[in-house]
Order: C-alpha cells, then sequence, then structure tokens
C-alpha cells in the first residue's frame, strides 16, 4: 500500500461525506437561487446595473436591469443549463430593445424637425414684424404715433 492509497472503509466514509456535501448543496441552490429575486444580494446587484448605466429610477431602470438580469441568468439560477430556449429568449429581447429603438429614434427626429420649424417660424414672423414696423413708421407722420407705437411694441416683447 502506499501513501495515496486509503482502507477502503475510510474511502467509502469521506466518498459519502462528500457525497453528502455536494447534495446538500445543490439542495440549497434549487431552494435558493444565488442572486434570486428577493434579498440583499439581489438589491446590490440591481443598484450596480443603475449606477453603471446611469439611471435615475422609473421604468425605464426597471426595464434595463431587468434586461441584465435575464443576460446573467444563468449566474443567478443555479444549477443552470444553457439551452435553445434561454438563448432564443435573449435574441428575442435584444430584437425587442432595437425596435424600440428605433421607434423612439424616429419620435425623436420628429420632435427635432417640429422645434427646427417652430425656430424658423418665429424668426420669420420677427422678420415681418419689422417691415411692418418700418412700414408703419413710415406711413405715420407725427412723433407722438411713433413713440405711442414703439411703447406698445416693447410692451408686446415684454411679454415674450
Amino acid at each position: 500500500m502506499n501513501d495515496f492509497d486509503l482502507p477502503p472503509e475510510e474511502l467509502r466514509r469521506l466518498g459519502a461525506l462528500t457525497v453528502d456535501a455536494v447534495a446538500g448543496h445543490r439542495e440549497r441552490l434549487l431552494s435558493r437561487p444565488v442572486f434570486g429575486k428577493i434579498g440583499g444580494q439581489a438589491a446590490l446587484f440591481e443598484r450596480g446595473v443603475a449606477g453603471l448605466m446611469g439611471t435615475h429610477g422609473g421604468a425605464y431602470e426597471r426595464a434595463v436591469v431587468d434586461y441584465v438580469r435575464r443576460c446573467f441568468r444563468p449566474l443567478f439560477d443555479s444549477p443552470f443549463h444553457m439551452t435553445r430556449a434561454y438563448v432564443a429568449e435573449v435574441v428575442r429581447e435584444i430584437q425587442s430593445l432595437k425596435l424600440e429603438f428605433e421607434d423612439f429614434d424616429a419620435v425623436y427626429g420628429k420632435l427635432g424637425t417640429h422645434l427646427k420649424n417652430a425656430v424658423n417660424n418665429y424668426e420669420a414672423c420677427a422678420r415681418e414684424l419689422n417691415k411692418l414696423e418700418s412700414r408703419l413708421l413710415s406711413l405715420s407722420g407725427s412723433d407722438a404715433q411713433k413713440t405711442l407705437f414703439e411703447e406698445k411694441k416693447r410692451a408686446l416683447s415684454a411679454g415674450e
């Protein structure tokens, strides 16, 4: 018998202890995932994701945390098996996020166009007002009328 051999009884005893330890560990993992939906560790994970992503609460933060949790599900749900269904779910989520981003981009672009048009119309109105002012001043001959017009113009400008 060399130094690495153990008597059969000792080998059986250590084997049984090892199997019991592994079975107990697996049982605890099955009943309580590593980072389950509740508990302090889950909250730490969620705060970390929110900090990394720069979110500040609300529905967007919840969606981001849920998505990242789905991506890391193999770490949270132990034991975990990479399945076609899981991979398909992740791909569907990525495709869904892409579509949502495209929708947002379209609305954002439309808003930008409306704002540019509003600025252009405001500037066009200001130019027209200046033309009208010049025309009106040229038509009115008295200084009193010019002063009255200037006062009304200042009053309108103050209301901006």
